[in-house]
């Protein structure tokens, strides 16, 4: 999951500020939030899954590797889609103009403040729904484990 999140998620992100229209771009780019969550979610509810199933003993003999296959068929669905995606306009006019004349454009400092002084009050809705899904994620990861004990349900990965 690190793995996959670290490689796709940064580059997904730029690929929908870039691609998508001005009118959803801020739902687009939450969809990323949001699907990253509900993944993890249901990465979570497999492995959980599989664990009772199994039962703790085949689990650690053999049974870790099931999800791990589990979520190798939507991992080959998407190098087999990856390659039909097409460059963005951005892209292509960066492309397109070279190199000496793409460092004519406005810097990043300056259009950062540009999109700052635009849409401030979408950049503030966007921190509070971000600064949201962190506490979320927080007391998530912080108090699921105690709170799974409390149910009498065993739980045996580390503490956060």
């Amino acid at each position: 999951q690190g793995l996959a999140t670290g490689g796709e998620v940064g580059s997904v992100v730029v690929y929908v500020a870039e691609s998508a229209p001005k009118e959803i771009k801020g739902m687009a780019m939450q969809t990323i939030s949001v699907g990253t969550n509900v993944g993890t979610l249901l990465a979570c509810g497999v492995g959980s899954g599989v664990h009772a199933l199994l039962g703790q003993e085949q689990m650690r003999n053999y049974g870790w590797r099931l999800p791990f296959l589990l979520a190798s068929i939507p991992a080959l669905y998407a190098i087999r889609n990856v390659s039909t995606i097409e460059e963005t306009n951005d892209f292509q006019t960066v492309q397109a103009m070279g190199v000496g004349e793409a460092h004519s454009q406005p810097s990043t400092v300056s259009q950062f403040g540009m999109f700052l002084r635009d849409t401030w009050p979408q950049g503030l809705l966007a921190i509070c729904g971000i600064a949201m899904q962190l506490s979320i994620s927080y007391l998530n990861g912080g108090y699921n484990a105690e709170w799974m004990e409390l149910q009498g349900v065993p739980f045996t990965a580390p503490r956060v």
